[in-house]
């Protein structure tokens, strides 16, 4: 039996490629101790950083914060991944990004769900997400994109959230890319609560009208 257990610790050694191993493969105080074990953490303590698609999987949340299209004077996509680095419900010590786009320095895709022309695009190809409560998702396709309508759960139950996106990923209106917080700029949104195309485009306002959310991915 004992034999068995150093056996699966040594597989997760494998996978374990970042410091939020233990997080996903929680080992407990009598499995830490003896020759095989050691092998385990030092493998896990020396590996360097990597996808979370290499863990099997990756989380995606909705900030707790709200702000205008500013994002509060945090602005740009710097501001909206900083914004997503220290929110409250970021639910792993792992890097994550906003799920948003600005025309420029992030892009989904130039053409409606087909993943052409990403620019510093934060989804995976291929990859099962995750919300913090364990709930699934969805898994993208091999554009980096997932379907709507496809989705198993809501990425969040409530609450609306800057997007930037049209209909099938394509960038629409982003206040100013993210700099502008007054009611002359334009913000595209999504709601939670949905598995419809509306999750990242319901409809969009001045950026001073309403205080709203981000979708974060992990890296």
């Amino acid at each position: 039996m004992e034999t068995f257990r150093y056996n699966i610790l040594i597989a997760l050694a494998s996978v374990c490629l970042t410091s939020t191993c233990a997080e996903r493969f929680p080992v407990s105080q009598s499995e830490t101790t003896g020759p095989l074990a050691a092998i385990l953490l030092a493998n896990v303590s020396s590996s360097s950083s990597g996808p979370c698609k290499a863990q099997g999987l990756c989380y995606i949340f909705a900030t707790a914060g709200a702000w205008l299209g500013d994002l509060g004077g945090s602005t740009g996509i710097a501001g909206a991944d900083a914004r997503c680095m220290s929110d409250g419900n970021k639910p792993t010590s792992g890097t994550y990004k906003a799920m948003l786009g600005d025309g420029s320095t992030r892009i989904a895709t130039t053409t409606a769900d087909v993943g052409d022309g990403q620019v510093g695009w934060v989804l995976y190809a291929s990859a099962t997400y995750r919300r913090p409560d364990g709930l699934s998702v969805m898994t993208t396709g091999t554009n980096k994109l997932f379907p709507f309508g496809a989705l198993t759960n809501p990425i969040a139950n409530s609450g609306t959230y800057h997007t930037g996106f049209n209909t099938g990923w394509v960038t629409n209106a982003h206040c100013n890319q993210w700099s502008d917080g007054s009611g002359g700029a334009q913000g595209r949104y999504g709601t939670g609560g949905s598995t419809s195309q509306t999750t990242i485009t319901l409809s969009q306002t001045a950026c001073n009208t309403t205080t709203r959310g981000i979708y974060c991915a992990e890296q």
